[in-house]
Order: structure tokens, then sequence, then C-alpha cells
């Protein structure tokens, strides 16, 4: 080998070590990482105020640790708690990677200004002040920008949206009309087309004094009238029903008693109206809801059919 092919293998040999030495593993460093949001206090938030690009606006309130909405102005609905404890929770862990701008000439082009924006997020805590969240244009389904209020700097936010913000009221109620899990219940009663029937629970096993009952489809049946779903309230008085209901359903607990009547939906197919009495609210149902509670017979609950 003479002297130049010596110089060029030497050359190639220290470009690997460089190489080597600057890749090593543990070099590699992340970017640094910047928290969004500092100090919020998730527990001590009191109210929500989301705003859209349209200008529409929806209010959460907490009341005595109880998320309520308002429908209409005067109008508080029970909204969702635990969407609004996992929205709370993202805010507060919102972290970047990216710095895009430091200047507030450039909040109008990523719509994080005070006045253009895709959502507007304001949080106000019981016993500090508020903070305020700009969502504006998205690179991808998968990062947005974004700007605290509190300063001028825009950051590109990871698995954040603002599908996650909506200003849509069945975004945030409470859905579950009713909610009772089956220990809860002593006593069910349903009177439907088919007739009416009752289950009483001894010492945690439900019985009838009509024949014998198939537990597992007792309890599946038991499950699902603790847990009635609604699709939508009703608002306006002259959409309320009249008339006998088509089913009522009564359910009985060591302290309440719960009387449900279900209306078909006049013109509707497969669309019902209900009413609670643990409700001041008629609200709407789906028939894949409460199917079960139309067409339940006794006999089919039961081991061995009755005459």
């Amino acid at each position: 080998m003479n002297n130049r092919n010596k110089l060029l293998a030497a050359l190639m040999i220290l470009q690997i070590m460089v190489i080597g030495y600057i890749y090593r593993p543990g070099k590699i460093s992340a970017p640094p990482t910047t928290d969004l949001f500092t100090g919020l206090e998730t527990g001590a938030v009191k109210s929500l105020e989301i705003t859209d690009d349209q200008g529409k606006t929806l209010t959460l309130t907490k009341n005595q640790n109880n998320w309520s909405l308002e429908l209409e102005p005067g109008v508080p609905f029970p909204a969702d708690p635990e969407k609004i404890e996992e929205l709370l929770k993202k805010v507060a862990t919102l972290k970047s990677t990216r710095l895009v701008t430091r200047t507030k000439a450039s909040h109008d082009r990523l719509e994080v200004e005070d006045n253009k924006f895709s959502r507007r997020l304001k949080i106000i805590p019981e016993n500090s002040a508020a903070t305020t969240l700009y969502l504006g244009t998205a690179p991808n389904y998968q990062t947005i920008h974004l700007r605290n209020g509190n300063s001028d700097n825009v950051y590109l936010a990871h698995d954040f949206s603002t599908w996650e913000v909506t200003t849509d009221h069945e975004s945030w109620w409470q859905n579950k009309y009713i909610n009772l899990s089956p220990d809860e219940l002593n006593k069910v009663e349903l009177q439907n087309s088919h007739g009416s029937f009752t289950l009483k629970k001894t010492e945690n096993v439900w019985h009838t004094d009509v024949g014998q009952l198939a537990a597992a489809k007792v309890q599946d049946f038991i499950d699902q009238a603790g847990q009635i779903l609604l699709t939508g309230v009703v608002l306006n008085k002259n959409d309320y029903p009249t008339g006998e209901p088509l089913t009522t359903l009564k359910l009985t607990t060591k302290e309440n008693i719960i009387k449900l009547l279900i209306w078909e939906l006049p013109g509707n197919d497969g669309e019902y109206i209900m009413k609670s009495s643990a409700s001041p609210f008629y609200v709407e149902a789906a028939s894949y809801g409460i199917k079960t509670l139309l067409e339940q017979k006794l006999a089919d609950l039961l081991t061995t059919p009755v005459d």
C-alpha cells in the first residue's frame, strides 16, 4: 500500500471515529421542553368558557363539585365531570418542544390573536386570575399552534386539537339520564305494551312472584334498566308529550323511588321522549337505547315459560 492509500485509509478511520463519537449512545439529547401552563390546579377551577371562531360561547360551571352547562340563559343542565376533568388535566400537562414565534405580529397569521382564533379557552379558578388559551391553525391533524394569553410566544403542541374544546352542548352534557348500579336497586317495575311485572331483590338474589328467573338474563335486564342514556334535551314546552306513556319504569333504591315515563316522538320513527321523576327535564332517546324497556317480557326472563 502506497503512502497515498495509507493516508486515505487513515482519514476514513478518523471519520468513522468522529461519527461514532458524535452519535455515541446517550449523547443525543431531546429538544428542551416547555410547559405551556404552570401552576394550574385543576381541582380549583370553577368555570370554563369555550368560544369558537364563529363567536359561539359555551360556559361550564362548577357548583359544590357538580358541573353544569347552560343550554339557554338561566337554564343549567348537568355536565359530564369526567370529560371536563379530562380536558383540564390535558391542558395542565401541555408541553411543547418547538417555539414557533415570539412576535405578536405573527398572531394573526397563526390565528392565535385575541380576536381571531379557532378556539379560545378561558379557565377561571376559584381564587386566582383567569388563564386564557388560544388554539390556532393546525399544520396537520396531530399538531396545533397554541398561545397562552399571558404571553406573545406561540408554540406547536402535539396531540391536542379544536374538537376537544367544542362549543356543542351534546359534547359536554351528562348523557346518563338515569345512572344506577345494580347494587343500588332493590326493586324494578316495568309496564309496556306486553304487560307489566315486578322484580324484587332479597339477599342479592332477584325473584318474582311468577316462576323462576334466569339469573344471567335478569342481570342483563337490571344493568340496562339502571343505565338510561339521552340523545337530546327538550326545551320547548310545546314539544312536551301528552297522553299516556308507552312504557313506565319504576326503580326503587334504599333512598329513592325513580319513575321514568316514555312516549313515542310523533313523526319520528325510532325517537322517543322521556321524563324522570329525578330530573326537571324532558329528554329525547333513541330506540336502540331503550329497546329493552319497550319490548321486555317477563316470560323471556324465566327459566321455564309460564302459560
